[in-house]
């Protein structure tokens, strides 16, 4: 899944054009980070994963099952954060991985199952690389680490402000989400540039500017963002 700065940075696109107050651009950013604020195998609640969808290597959220818990809480802005990290979550999948990533296994077949995945081909190099070590911190989330300075520098991101005492989404009520928003967002004491191109060794800079500025543009003409 996208980085949580990559989610914000979407949520920035999309403020800029609502013309929201400070409040609800607070709660959006904030919803927007929100599922990433669990541990690593604690997020198939965070992101509505069905048993059956947890199996698989590519795991997408299930927006029916979101919308059926917090339609009739749309209007809050956390929850409309949250509903636009999902919405990222799948176009991430359904367009950036499958145009760059195939998931293969020991026989050199395509593999489905997260268990029988043991090896991910780059199609832009034609590269392959054990699971582990694509999704490593040197590879596939090192580069999430890269990508940070830029984004933040580029969609002028700021820090959200952690001073919430209810989280709307029930999914959260399990973690201690008030510190792990705090820690999140301890990324912006970093010096930032976007003139400072990263050296990304699995995304294409390019490529994840434009699926942030497609999700964005689908979004807002969405009937949740009055559009």
């Amino acid at each position: 899944m996208p980085g949580y700065v990559i989610h914000l940075a979407l949520a920035e696109k999309i403020l800029r054009d609502c013309n929201a107050d400070f409040d609800f651009a607070n709660r959006f950013r904030l919803g927007s980070m929100a599922p990433d604020t669990i541990k690593r195998k604690d997020k198939k609640e965070s992101h509505f994963w069905s048993d059956d969808m947890f199996r698989l290597f590519v795991r997408k959220p299930d927006l029916d099952a979101f919308m059926y818990e917090y339609e009739r809480k749309m209007s809050d802005p956390f929850v409309l954060g949250y509903y636009a990290h999902l919405v990222l979550d799948i176009d991430f999948l359904d367009i950036y991985w499958k145009n760059h990533f195939d998931f293969r296994n020991d026989y050199d077949e395509p593999a489905l199952l997260y268990d029988d995945v043991t090896k991910v081909y780059i199609k832009d190099t034609g590269n392959s690389y054990s699971r582990q070590l694509f999704l490593s911190d040197e590879m596939y989330y090192g580069d999430y680490d890269r990508m940070n300075e830029y984004f933040i520098g580029k969609y002028k991101l700021q820090r959200p402000i952690v001073d919430m005492k209810e989280f709307p989404v029930k999914e959260l009520e399990s973690v201690k989400t008030y510190e792990v928003l705090q820690k999140m967002s301890s990324v912006f004491d970093c010096e930032v540039s976007e003139n400072n191109i990263p050296q990304l060794k699995v995304f294409k800079l390019e490529d994840m500017e434009k699926l942030i500025n497609d999700t964005a543009i689908k979004l807002m003409g969405s009937r949740w963002f009055g559009n």
